[in-house]
C-alpha cells in the first residue's frame, strides 16, 4: 500500500468536510484453544470478536455518524477469521467493511507491532473526519495504536474517552468529551475533526435487527493485500535477565556446621547503608557488590 504525505492524509473533501467516520476493530480470540504442542492459540472464528472496548468504539461511530450524516467504515488487520467480526459490523450499522491482509506471519514474528499497524490503517484513514478506537484489545492491550494512527495521520489525539457527547455535534464539526485522569479526576475535552480518538468500555453495542444480520452475512467485506514487516528485523527469544549462579563451594564438617554454612549464618554480614550517589558513582558501588558476591568476574 502506497504511503501519503501528512498533509494529504487527512485531505477534505471537495464540499471542505471529511467524509467519513473510521472505526478500527481488531480480531482477538475470546475463548483461546491453546495448542499444547505448538503454543499458540487457534484461530477458530467460532470463539474471536472484539473487546468491548471496540464495540464501544463502534457504537460511538454509528451515533455520531447519525447526527454528523457521514457514513461508518469499519476496518481491521488479519485474516479471513476476522470476517464474521466485520459483518457483525455491518449488521449493526457500519456501510462499508475493509480487511487489510497482511498475511501469514513468518516463523521467526508474532506478526505486525502497534506502529505497523498504524501506518498499514493510515492510508484507509485519508478522508475520516474521526477515526474511532477502543483503548485496549484483549491480547497485548497496550492500546497504542491509536496513538500511533495519529501520529501518522498528523491528526489530533484524544484516548482513554470515557464519554462522548454524542446529542449533536458542533457545527464546526468538533464534538465534546470526557477522559479520564489519575486520581478520580477528569477532563473534558473539545474535539476537532480530523482527529483520532479511542474510548473504554462505557456504552455497549446496538443489537442487529434479523434482517440487517441476514444481509450482512451475504455483504462484502473488501480485501486489500498489504506488506507488514518489510523493513522489520525478525525478533529473538526475549525473556527476563537472569544473572548467572553463584559458585559455592560444598559445606563441610558436621550436620549443624553444614547447615550453618548453607544459610550463611558463619558469612561476614555487611550492614546497611544509605548512599547518595551520582549515577555513574552508583554503577560503580553496584558492580563492585556484584564482584564481591560473586555474580560477576573480576
Amino acid at each position: 500500500m502506497s504511503s501519503n504525505t501528512p498533509n494529504d492524509r487527512t485531505a477534505p473533501d471537495a464540499s471542505g468536510r471529511h467524509s467519513e467516520i473510521v472505526v478500527c476493530l481488531k480480531w482477538v480470540p475470546l475463548r483461546p484453544d491453546i495448542d499444547l504442542l505448538s503454543g499458540p492459540p487457534s484461530d477458530d472464528q467460532r470463539f474471536g470478536g472484539s473487546s468491548a472496548a471496540d464495540l464501544a468504539a463502534l457504537e460511538t461511530a454509528l451515533r455520531l455518524a447519525k447526527h454528523g450524516a457521514q457514513p461508518v467504515t469499519v476496518v481491521t488487520v488479519g485474516g479471513s477469521v476476522a470476517d464474521p467480526m466485520l459483518r457483525r459490523a455491518l449488521a449493526a450499522g457500519a456501510k462499508r467493511a475493509v480487511r487489510l491482509d497482511p498475511g501469514p506471519p513468518g516463523p521467526d514474528s508474532a506478526g505486525p507491532d502497534s506502529s505497523e499497524v498504524a501506518r498499514l490503517l493510515a492510508g484507509l484513514c485519508a478522508s475520516a473526519s474521526f477515526v474511532v478506537c477502543g483503548s485496549y484489545s484483549l491480547d497485548r492491550g497496550s492500546g497504542s495504536v491509536p496513538a500511533f494512527l495519529a501520529g501518522q495521520l498528523g491528526a489530533a489525539q484524544a484516548l482513554g474517552l470515557v464519554s462522548v457527547e454524542q446529542d449533536e455535534l458542533e457545527t464546526d464539526g468538533s464534538l465534546m468529551a470526557t477522559r479520564r485522569l489519575d486520581h478520580g479526576r477528569r477532563e473534558q475535552l473539545s474535539i476537532t475533526s480530523p482527529a483520532v480518538i479511542s474510548v473504554e468500555p462505557f456504552v455497549e453495542l446496538r443489537r442487529a435487527s434479523l434482517p440487517s444480520v441476514l444481509q450482512a452475512a451475504e455483504a462484502t467485506v473488501e480485501v486489500r493485500s498489504v506488506s507488514a514487516g518489510a523493513d522489520q528485523l525478525p525478533l529473538g527469544q526475549v525473556h527476563p535477565f537472569r544473572p548467572r549462579a553463584k559458585v559455592v563451594a560444598p559445606p563441610i564438617g558436621k550436620s549443624g556446621d553444614r547447615v550453618a554454612a548453607l544459610a550463611g549464618l558463619n558469612e561476614e554480614q555487611t550492614p546497611p547503608q544509605l548512599l547518595q550517589l551520582s549515577p555513574a558513582e552508583a554503577a560503580v558501588v553496584a558492580a563492585r557488590h556484584l564482584r564481591r558476591w560473586g555474580y560477576t568476574q573480576p
